[in-house]
């Protein structure tokens, strides 16, 4: 079973009722006729509501386990995305990242009518997965357009903390790595069951020392854009061949524009070698900043992002022990490997 499939801890007890809905609905002047949950959704539950004057309307809950500043991170996105760019995104209605009027922090959207791409993706002609592609690469292009200054998360199009990590904003790409390895470093203190990643701290902090030193210039000079955080096919929705809607932006932010490539993007991990190389061919034929075109040192840069990341995985402590064992062992193997890539000699050079 996927990770993406299991029961998460932020959405054990979550429920939304018939009166719950009521409750929130009534600001909007409507009632329930009728409320579905979707299966779908790791750390939220999404409910389909079809009111009494009959429009469909999308609930996203989710629980106090998580900070408010996640329901007003995707809000402040959505918001950001209708007003700088033509890309489809539902249009927020209501919201209340208060859990006490319900129990449980709310978005309440517009539906979006379409099913999400990786379902949809393998019946697709390769005439209908290229129009499909152009039309990612349009999106990934107006985001690619938004710039800032600083990295961190974003309220009404100013960079703020990103709440994972509750730091920021940062005016430096090695500002932000340090930040992330802080941030591992306390998670492992706060669960005992990531003891044996520790001995990686060391490591990683001197070889993070060492880039800083003699290959800063390397990697700063990166433009930081909008990041949708989670780029996966299954939050891009179709209707036939048309794009409809890019969703669940709650981990978006301002980001360096390698970023949003480590973060989903389902289909160039699991897809075909055929998929692959048309993806790649159709992204080179355009101007946008891809893996392959205009990231500056991308493989190290990927490298290390990992090696951060790992540090303190997420998902130790939710499955049990036998499963914790195999998390710790895919981590502690992707460090030491990630390590000896960046510490070759050459690794820095510039590859012809």
């Amino acid at each position: 079973m996927k990770d993406s499939e299991r029961e998460s801890p932020h959405r054990v007890g979550l429920n939304l009722s018939v009166t719950q809905t009521n409750i929130i609905l009534h600001p909007l002047g409507r009632t329930v006729n009728q409320l579905e949950e979707l299966s779908r959704g790791f750390n939220n539950k999404i409910y389909i509501v079809k009111t009494n004057e009959g429009s469909s309307l999308v609930i996203k809950i989710s629980k106090s386990t998580w900070p408010a500043e996640k329901v007003e991170c995707e809000v402040s996105a959505l918001n950001l995305i209708s007003q700088r760019t033509s890309i489809p995104v539902p249009k927020v209605l209501l919201w209340n990242s208060d859990p006490s009027e319900i129990g449980c922090r709310y978005i309440i959207m517009e539906m979006i009518i379409g099913q999400n791409l990786h379902d949809q993706w393998p019946h697709f002609t390769q005439e209908e997965k290229r129009s499909v592609i152009h039309q990612i690469i349009d999106v990934l292009i107006q985001l690619q357009s938004i710039r800032f200054n600083q990295i961190g998360g974003i309220r009404e199009g100013v960079v703020v903390p990103y709440f994972p990590l509750s730091k920021g904003p940062f005016s430096s790409l090695f500002q932000w790595y340090k930040a992330l390895l802080s941030n591992a470093i306390e998670q492992q203190k706060l669960n005992p069951k990531l003891i044996s990643i520790s001995v990686f701290n060391e490591r990683v902090t001197g070889l993070l020392d060492d880039i800083e030193k003699n290959h800063l210039s390397k990697l700063e000079d990166i433009p930081i854009v909008m990041f949708h955080g989670d780029l996966d096919f299954r939050n891009i929705l179709v209707d036939n061949t048309r794009l409809t809607g890019l969703v669940d932006w709650e981990y978006s932010g301002a980001f360096p524009i390698d970023i949003d490539w480590y973060n989903g993007w389902d289909i160039m991990r699991d897809g075909s070698e055929e998929d692959k190389i048309l993806i790649k061919t159709e992204f080179d034929k355009t101007p946008l900043i891809s893996p392959w075109k205009g990231i500056k040192f991308y493989e190290n840069r990927k490298l290390l992002f990992e090696l951060l990341d790992n540090l303190s995985p997420w998902m130790v402590g939710l499955y049990g022990e036998l499963e914790d064992i195999k998390y710790l062992k895919e981590s502690e193997q992707l460090l030491t490997q990630n390590i000896s890539k960046l510490s070759l000699p050459d690794a820095w050079e510039i590859k012809s």
